[in-house]
């Protein structure tokens, strides 16, 4: 089965990771693995640890972050494989419909949030009338606004 090895530095919890140019080597599954944790062998033929931390497996339309890297024997490495939930299915994730009550970079104001502090601040404008009638027809109009 195919492979391509990553090496990433997102965070975990970071939905679009940045990968860099993938290493494509083809590898064989450990029998009895699962698809949430699989266990894969692969030759590298470096002579030492390869430095890699992330793999995406195209037979399972998976991302995988590396667990734990073992030397066989001579250039086999094994891999354990854990899921990466939020990579794996990232297309279905973005096209959730949602309204989100918390972000951390934009705010709805017509959502109510107790972590934002609304304006207490009292603004009062007054203007000095200076006579004259108040019709409809001259365009004049009073305003008044009581509020708590």
């Amino acid at each position: 089965m195919e492979l391509h090895f990553y090496n990433i530095f997102d965070a975990r919890n970071v939905l679009n990771k940045r990968v860099n140019t993938p290493i494509i080597i083809n590898g064989t599954l450990k029998g009895g693995s699962s698809i949430l944790s699989p266990v894969i062998n692969a030759d590298f033929l470096l002579g030492e640890s390869p430095d890699v931390n992330y793999v995406y497996i195209p037979a399972f339309k998976r991302y995988y972050f590396i667990e734990g890297i073992n030397n066989v024997n001579n250039n086999i490495w094994q891999f354990a494989l854990s899921i990466d939930v939020l990579m794996s299915h990232k297309s279905q994730i973005l096209n959730i419909p949602v309204i989100a009550s918390r972000s951390s970079s934009l705010f709805d104001p017509y959502l109510p949030d107790s972590m934002v502090k609304d304006s207490t601040q009292v603004e009062i404008y007054t203007r000095a009338w200076g006579g004259g009638s108040f019709t409809p027809s001259s365009g004049s109009y009073v305003l008044a606004v009581n509020g708590v």
